[in-house]
């Protein structure tokens, strides 16, 4: 089963440390950070995490100090694999990029050696060879058709997601030691 925003999510918390279900529910209930991208509701949470658990991505371990009993979940080897290869692979479509990208982002500045900064020129790069692609496609259509609307918007969009990303490099660049 492939996983989605919200198992990626719970599976990048995990990897920070292993924790319960219910201090994931307060760090994706704060408004701030991951929460400004995925928030759920402590039954989804529960949900995710048997579903990580199932996948054999996340192991749990019952507590028995203190009450209500607890689980305490932990990244599985199987789900660092799963989390880094994620990691790695930069979006496909240009609206992934304000969800699934920027979700990869927050974990790859804390998991990744360079905080990102490869998955960040690789995300470029596509956005680069997508914008060329579609100059190419919208040079065919006259300016006042639909197509040409349709296109003009979607070129539109990239490049402006491609300044908003090149701005990020340089902050990312000037923030590394050395």
């Amino acid at each position: 089963m492939g996983l989605g925003t919200t198992h990626r999510a719970v599976l990048g918390l995990l990897s920070l440390g292993a924790t319960h279900g219910y201090d994931l529910f307060r760090i994706l209930d704060g408004g701030d950070g991951v929460s400004r991208l995925v928030a759920l509701k402590p039954a989804t949470v529960y949900a995710v995490l048997h579903d990580l658990e199932a996948q054999g991505l996340v192991q749990g371990e019952q507590l028995t100090e203190g009450y209500p009993p607890r689980t305490r979940f932990a990244v599985t080897n199987a789900g660092k694999v799963s989390l880094d290869a994620w990691l790695t692979e930069p979006v496909h479509r240009i609206r992934e990029v304000r969800s699934d990208f920027l979700l990869k982002m927050y974990f790859a500045r804390r998991l990744l050696e360079d905080g990102g900064l490869r998955l960040l020129e690789q995300q470029l790069d596509i956005i680069a060879e997508y914008s060329r692609r579609l100059e190419e496609e919208l040079s065919v259509f006259p300016p006042e058709s639909f197509d040409y609307l349709v296109l003009e918007s979607k070129v539109t969009a990239a490049q402006i997601t491609k300044t908003w990303l090149k701005r990020h490099r340089e902050r990312l660049v000037a923030a590394r030691p050395g």
